[in-house]
C-alpha cells in the first residue's frame, strides 16, 4: 500500500514538482547568469483584437487558473518554512529577505480570505511581433497609492525563495 505521509516533508518533493508543472502551463521560465526570468505564454487568438468581449472573456478565463497557482505556490511556500528546521514561516522575515513577498502574501489573503484589501486583477496585452501575450497585473491600492506587480514577478519570487531554500537550483540550460 502506498501511503503520501503528511508527517513527513520528504513528500513535499511531489508538491514542488506539481507547482513547478503549474507554472509551466502559463509561464516560460529562463534562467540566465543565475537569475530567473517568467514570461507569459498565455496568449490571444490573432484574430482578436486586446481590447474586445473575446479578449475580456479569456483574461476571464485564465484568472481561476492565476488563482490556483497563486495558492498552491503560497500553500508549498509555507509547508516548506514549516517542515525544515526553520518550523515557522515568519512572513515579516521572509519579507526582509524578499520585499514582494508583502505583495504575494496580500494577494493569498485576498483570494483565500476575500478580505478588504483594495486589489484587482488586471489584463495587460504585451506585443511581441504577430502575437498578443496575455499578463496579469495585480494592482494594489495602499495608502491611497497605486503599485503595480505583474504576476511574472510573483513566479521569479517564488523560484527565488524556492532556490534559497536549497529546494531548486538555477542552472543556465
Amino acid at each position: 500500500m502506498s501511503i503520501y505521509s503528511l508527517k513527513q516533508g520528504y513528500y513535499l518533493y511531489h508538491d514542488v514538482e506539481f507547482v513547478l508543472n503549474q507554472i509551466g502551463e502559463l509561464y516560460k521560465v529562463d534562467v540566465k547568469d543565475g537569475k530567473a526570468t517568467a514570461e507569459s505564454i498565455m496568449e490571444l487568438d490573432n484574430k482578436t483584437h486586446f481590447a474586445s468581449e473575446e479578449s475580456k472573456d479569456r483574461f476571464n478565463a485564465i484568472v481561476p487558473k492565476i488563482k490556483a497557482l497563486h495558492t498552491s505556490m503560497y500553500h508549498l511556500l509555507e509547508s516548506i518554512y514549516r517542515a525544515t528546521d526553520k518550523q515557522a514561516f515568519n512572513t515579516t522575515a521572509i519579507e526582509t529577505q524578499f520585499p514582494d513577498f508583502k505583495y504575494f502574501r496580500m494577494l493569498n489573503n485576498k483570494i483565500k480570505h476575500f478580505n478588504e484589501a483594495d486589489i484587482d486583477l488586471i489584463e495587460v496585452v504585451l506585443m511581441e511581433d504577430t502575437k498578443q501575450i496575455i499578463e496579469v497585473g495585480c494592482q494594489y491600492k495602499i495608502d491611497g497609492s497605486w503599485e503595480i506587480k505583474y504576476y511574472g514577478q510573483f513566479i521569479v519570487l517564488v523560484l527565488e525563495i524556492l532556490k534559497d531554500l536549497n529546494i531548486v537550483s538555477f542552472d543556465n540550460d
